[in-house]
């Protein structure tokens, strides 16, 4: 591309140019810059971790779980930080999604329980009108697996 040989760098495998690095691509081929990982960045600006050391539940939210999920989005970034810290009790880590299309090891490995709010398949407009019943199923189901 233009970008790639104005710049003279493999922007196409640009470490940190996932879901949201398009502007950051565009930046690197003109600037010289370090990308980092947005999630974590916000994680340690907030010092978020601390609240992570202490919650017994940690509940994240995806739109869509799937395999770009694992490529450094917030939810999966989140869990694994909160996997890495020494308790003594092991933390519950439970994922709300609105769509899980398929089951992965990689979700099974990681949270305790995933919950797609989509309990049956239909479509978008039925899943947004249903939105509201679905969120009050999902709650009652977390809340019973905690309740063990």
């Amino acid at each position: 591309s233009v970008c790639e040989t104005y710049s003279g760098k493999d922007l196409i495998n640009l470490e940190g140019s996932g879901a949201s690095g398009g502007v950051a691509v565009g930046i690197s081929s003109i600037f010289n810059t370090n990308l980092i990982s947005g999630i974590d960045y916000i994680i340690d600006i907030l010092d978020a971790e601390k609240d992570l050391e202490w919650a017994d539940v940690i509940i994240t939210g995806e739109g869509i779980l799937d395999e770009q999920s694992f490529e450094g989005k917030a939810p999966v970034r989140i869990a694994e930080r909160a996997r890495k810290i020494k308790a003594a009790k092991p933390k519950k880590i439970v994922c709300i999604a609105g769509k899980v299309p398929h089951r992965l090891e990689k979700s099974d490995k990681l949270f305790d329980a995933v919950f797609s709010l989509q309990n049956r398949p239909m479509t978008e407009k039925e899943s947004i009108e249903s939105t509201l019943e679905n969120v009050k199923n999902v709650a009652f189901e977390i809340a019973s697996l905690l309740d063990n």
